[in-house]
């Protein structure tokens, strides 16, 4: 009988030691980075509450032993390479599983224990380089956990989901106005021009077209329209427009129903400039002030 006694009490002591934790993390959404050798990692705040009720514990992500989560891209349907995903404690070290001194360690009290951590978007799976994206494309994948170690047992939070899309990184702009000065009731229809510079910086090897203003209701190149603000009687075509892209081009840029006469370029991560000529052809004996605004689109 005391030999009986004497096992029951120690199934009884290991069973005291088996700890259960509730973790509760959440959805991870970068929304839409832009993809730039020049852009830097992007981060979302991410908050994880434990709740054990006694002993020390030890929170970790489910991640690889360098601390990243391997995220596969696609793009248009089909696979575009992998960005990197890490998280970081509250002092900004990448949480690496089988490096204690990053992990978050507590002590249960049967309260909710709150850290606020930090998701990082990378394009390297190189733990000291959060920069850099490699490849464009959507992502959504449903493996992001972290898990409170007590004693041996484990506690899992829910599997959450990570998503966002990484795209193309361009900027444009326009140097001055397309200024064709002042005009004296020409008495036969005149022709006068104007050259301003646009400048577009686009990321390497990234594919980008240029185009006029899209609202063809007012702006149909090859045969503009201006109109006289100062007589609002006037006829609202008394003047038309045709603009080239570059100083020398022949060919008019931008026709409506002719593409081809968009201009494509191709990325290399510096400034390109190019010339944009404007062609005013201006009825006979017409005077007035021309007004209005006219865009560039850059589509990548």
């Amino acid at each position: 009988m005391r030999v009986a006694i004497v096992i029951f009490l120690i199934m009884l002591s290991c069973q005291a030691k088996a700890v259960v934790c509730t973790v509760k993390d959440q959805v991870i959404n970068f929304g839409q980075a832009a993809y730039s050798s020049a852009v830097g990692a992007v981060t979302v705040p991410v908050t994880v509450t434990v709740n054990c009720p006694s002993g020390s514990y030890t929170l970790k992500p489910n991640s690889a032993s360098l601390g990243y989560f391997t995220i596969p891209v696609y793009r248009e349907g089909a696979a575009n390479g992998n960005q990197y995903m890490y998280i970081l404690n509250p002092g900004g070290q990448i949480m690496k599983p089988l490096t204690p001194a990053t992990l978050i360690t507590g002590t249960g009290n049967g309260t909710d224990q709150t850290y606020n951590l930090t998701a990082v978007l990378s394009g390297t799976s190189s733990p000291g380089n959060l920069t850099a994206f490699t490849k464009t494309g959507a992502f959504s994948i449903t493996n992001f956990q972290l898990f409170a170690v007590v004693n041996g047992t484990t506690s899992f939070s829910a599997a959450q989901s990570i998503s966002g899309e990484v795209i193309g990184f361009c900027e444009i702009s326009a140097v001055g106005s397309l200024a064709f000065g002042t005009f004296n009731s020409p008495t036969v229809q005149s022709i006068y021009n104007a050259v301003t510079t646009i400048q577009v910086r686009c990321d390497n090897n990234l594919a980008y077209v240029l185009k006029p203003d899209d609202n063809p209701s007012r702006w149909n190149l090859d045969s503009g329209k201006a109109l006289d603000v100062s007589n609002p009687l006037r006829p609202a075509d008394p003047a038309k427009l045709a603009m080239y892209i570059k100083t020398t081009g022949s060919s008019v840029w931008g026709i409506w129903g002719a593409n081809s006469n968009f201009y494509n370029g191709l990325g290399n991560s510096t400034y390109q400039t190019y010339d944009v000529k404007g062609e005013l052809t201006l009825s006979a004996n017409w005077h007035g002030t021309i007004g209005s605004v006219l865009k560039v689109s850059l589509l990548h």
